[in-house]
């Protein structure tokens, strides 16, 4: 009788977790992981969103802040001039859904950052749903064309250096895009650099960002 009554407690317990709504992990989301943006303030934005009031609040440092989208498994808000948060809900093979959690910056290249958590807002490890190339620099460089000389190729790719990812979330297609940054470069030199770049895109599946 024990030994079924901590059972049934097990999965009522799992079950309460895994019936978290993403408005509720955005409310219950520790003040620590967006200081700008406490919960007070969070909990006002999906308010008024429900209320069919535009999501709009002055966040703690008195800038703008808006909700921009918020569903069942996509929430998107604009939380500084510089700075924007994507939360997706992933479905995980082992039957619990991954959070996902992307902040972008920009100061003004931008910049993202990707974290990955469960619903009790623990982190998990990134090694375990990012594709070991994903943030390869050399995955993101095109191959010489035949039309541009040697020189100018390895001088191009000379100016890599240092490199940030912008990576984002596109709710249509339900895929991440990821772009390389470049920093410290002119607007001169960004247009020549990014002849030889491209952008890569990686779909979830079973557990697991793949490229597509």
């Amino acid at each position: 009788m024990k030994k079924l009554f901590v059972f049934l407690w097990v999965v009522l317990l799992v079950t309460s977790v895994q019936a978290k709504s993403l408005k509720d992990l955005w409310v219950s989301m520790p003040d620590s992981l967006l200081p700008t943006l406490d919960r007070n303030l969070r909990l006002e934005l999906v308010e008024l969103e429900e209320m069919g009031v535009k999501p709009n609040v002055k966040n703690l440092l008195g800038e703008e802040c808006d909700m921009d989208t918020l569903t069942n498994d996509y929430l998107e808000c604009t939380t500084s001039k510089a700075a924007r948060l994507q939360m997706i809900f992933l479905p995980s093979s082992a039957g619990d859904s991954v959070l996902c959690v992307i902040k972008t910056f920009r100061a003004p290249s931008k910049e993202s950052e990707i974290r990955f958590y469960d619903q009790g807002w623990r982190q998990l490890p990134i090694s375990s749903y990012l594709a070991k190339d994903q943030y390869a620099l050399g995955c993101y460089i095109k191959p010489k064309s035949d039309t541009m000389r040697v020189e100018e190729y390895e001088e191009l790719k000379s100016k890599l250096e240092p490199v940030m990812y912008v990576t984002e979330y596109l709710p249509t297609a339900q895929a991440f895009r990821v772009q390389v940054s470049l920093p410290l470069l002119s607007n001169e030199d960004k247009m020549k650099v990014q002849s030889i770049l491209m952008q890569r895109k990686f779909k979830w599946v079973l557990g697991r960002f793949n490229e597509i």
